[in-house]
């Protein structure tokens, strides 16, 4: 079955990965609000970019292990 949007069925697996990944943050911080701007996908790795509740534009890359968990994470934030 074909996700109901414009992404590839890896890149649908890989949202519901990140998911997983932004829930424990979500779990301390029900505040927390993000809106995804755009997705980039390596081999093994995904930026992702994104506002938050305010404001702030934010692009994470997040390295990926071979089991397809995330192994590390490089956050960077705008002004």
């Amino acid at each position: 079955m074909r996700p109901r949007n414009n992404f590839s069925r890896s890149q649908h697996v890989l949202l519901l990965l990140m998911r997983a990944y932004f829930q424990r943050g979500l779990e301390a911080y029900p505040e927390l609000r993000f809106k995804l701007e755009d997705v980039l996908c390596g081999v093994n790795s995904v930026v992702l970019y994104y506002t938050n509740q305010k404001g702030t534009h934010t692009a994470e890359f997040l390295e990926l292990s071979a089991a397809g968990k995330v192994a590390s994470v490089v956050a960077n934030y705008g002004a």
